[in-house]
């Protein structure tokens, strides 16, 4: 494991510093992997709006969702629960076990993670039917939800792999076994959709496939899981845990799915279908930014926790995900019209690049309407992973659920009212508020648990920036589907970064520091350079 030299003195320099290092590398080498892994419907679209109804995306983003409520129920926050009792002994406050204790917690969060997707995704795989109808109003899509429980189970049998694999900090081996899932979706999907004509159902029997493919990957790289181990006393401290976990997960599914079920369900299926389309040039941010940092973020924040300006260093990453996470949001809001128009086959979809990026006549033109909403939602969502650490850290998981319950049932409402009267548009506005809500609920309970000294400041200068020059742009620049318009918001992504640096958003020791990890990954891998001998260590 990476070892971090000086002390912490809540800049980017010193011990903090060594802690972000290791984040950004490690969550660089995830972004591949997840891209890959997550990021196979977007990298399908093309040949999914071609060959798919507009209807069939709200059906199985839905089924999907419900599919993912019973993958949470039978994983509980196990995995999490590994990773606390790896770096605390499981104990507030404790240290680290030695290594037969660590391979003997591996074994039973292995066994009774198996033991979980066999008995509650078996159990919903035998509900398919009236599960299909409660998530898409329509018979028909029970074979569908069978195939997703069936590859969500699969799923969590491997995450304790994945989970042991991001402690010991080889994020390497995750990179390939999401490389390996991403090679038999794709290939399979385009078998499925476009020389079988089998639809979502397609879809769904090949997420199995690839689900199963990276389960053995897992299998492979944590030899520990091949000897799965019953310990009923440490099953009991694991779930003591991890339950919590469990509703405030939910809660969180609840929150990200109620506004595509409740347009099936209120009859909004067209809108359901582009407000999906549009959702996932939006869900960017989260697959390229949010998830990455949140697969390396338990292994990472237990360290963090042990430096003495921990809350300090975590208010600076606070700031700095801002920047980056709004930055992304302000891109994609500026070019995701285009983006969307250019990846859309249906209708005249002919013709080169530019002329797809400006034309009109697509099924799913209009999608890109929520795009920069969301996102805005988005980044409040990857700042929530930053705010709810003293949670985790003091073993008080029942407070961050009730933050996310309360969330989630405020997403609820807003989008019973907002999407009758406002459509898609009316429930892009309700996840942005109920993201918003949660984030600053979470900050307010951790105020008496652990405190953090955020950087308000600065981060309204993020805001300022990013969300009033989107405003700016919206209100007076030419429509999108112009050369202008769209010349004038490529400007803008390319402008907009440099007026957050002019308006002093990075400190002086910000600059130091980036330059320094600039230098440092320029080092990496070149004869001779000690320096790098034990940073490197355990990466692979």
């Amino acid at each position: 494991m990476p070892r971090d030299e000086s002390l912490g003195d809540g800049s980017l320099s010193g011990k903090g510093g060594g802690h972000l290092a290791q984040l950004a590398r490690h969550s660089g080498v995830l972004l591949l992997g997840n891209v890959l892994s997550r990021g196979v419907g977007f990298f399908l679209l093309p040949l999914y709006t071609g060959r798919l109804p507009t209807e069939d995306f709200s059906y199985m983003e839905a089924i999907l969702n419900v599919a993912t409520v019973v993958s949470l129920v039978a994983s509980h926050g196990m995995t999490a629960a590994m990773i606390w009792a790896l770096k605390t002994g499981g104990r507030d406050g404790g240290g680290e076990p030695d290594e037969a204790a660590r391979q003997r917690i591996v074994r039973v969060t292995s066994g009774w993670a198996m033991l979980s997707a066999l008995v509650i995704c078996g159990g919903a795989m035998a509900l398919a039917a009236p599960l299909g109808r409660l998530a898409t109003d329509t018979d028909g899509h029970a074979l569908t939800m069978l195939c997703f429980v069936a590859a969500q189970g699969l799923r969590d049998m491997t995450y304790p792999a994945e989970g042991i694999l991001k402690v010991r900090f080889r994020t390497v081996p995750v990179a390939f076994m999401s490389f390996g899932e991403f090679l038999v979706a794709v290939v399979g999907n385009i078998i499925a959709v476009r020389f079988l004509d089998a639809g979502i159902l397609g879809i769904a029997v090949v997420a199995v496939i690839a689900a199963a493919f990276r389960l053995v990957l897992g299998l492979v790289y944590v030899p520990e899981m091949r000897r799965p181990l019953v310990d009923l006393g440490l099953v009991r401290r694991l779930v003591a845990y991890g339950l919590p976990l469990m509703p405030m997960a939910i809660a969180f599914n609840v929150l990200s799915t109620t506004d595509r079920v409740l347009l099936n369900q209120l009859g909004f299926e067209q809108s359901g279908g582009l407000y999906a389309y549009g959702d996932k040039f939006a869900r960017i941010v989260e697959l390229a930014l949010i998830a990455p940092m949140g697969m390396m973020w338990p292994a990472v924040f237990f360290n963090i926790a042990k430096d003495r300006d921990a809350q300090g260093q975590f208010a600076r990453i606070a700031t700095l995900f801002a920047g980056v996470g709004g930055f992304m949001a302000f891109a994609l809001t500026m070019i995701g019209a285009p983006l969307a128009r250019l990846l859309d086959t249906s209708g005249d979809a002919h013709g080169g690049l530019w002329a797809r990026m400006i034309r009109t006549d697509g099924r799913f033109e209009g999608a890109a309407s929520v795009i920069g909403v969301l996102t805005i939602g988005y980044v409040c969502y990857g700042l929530h992973d930053i705010a709810r650490v003293g949670f985790s850290i003091r073993a008080r998981n029942i407070m961050l659920a009730v933050s996310v319950c309360a969330a989630a049932l405020l997403n609820l409402v807003l989008n019973w009212f907002w999407i009758p009267r406002h459509g898609g548009m009316g429930a892009a506005w309700a996840t942005m508020a109920a993201y918003g809500f949660m984030l600053a609920f979470t900050l307010l309970l951790s105020e008496q648990l652990y405190p953090q000294r955020w950087e308000w400041g600065r981060l309204a200068s993020v805001a300022v920036v990013f969300v009033g020059g989107a405003a700016a742009v919206g209100a007076f620049a030419p429509p999108d589907h112009t050369a202008v318009g769209l010349g004038v918001r490529l400007g803008a992504v390319l402008v907009a970064p440099l007026a957050l640096v002019a308006v002093g958003f990075l400190r002086p020791e910000d600059k130091a520091a980036i330059g320094a990890l600039v230098a440092r990954v320029r080092r990496r891998g070149k004869p001779g350079d000690s320096g790098n001998a034990g940073a490197g260590a355990g990466d692979e």
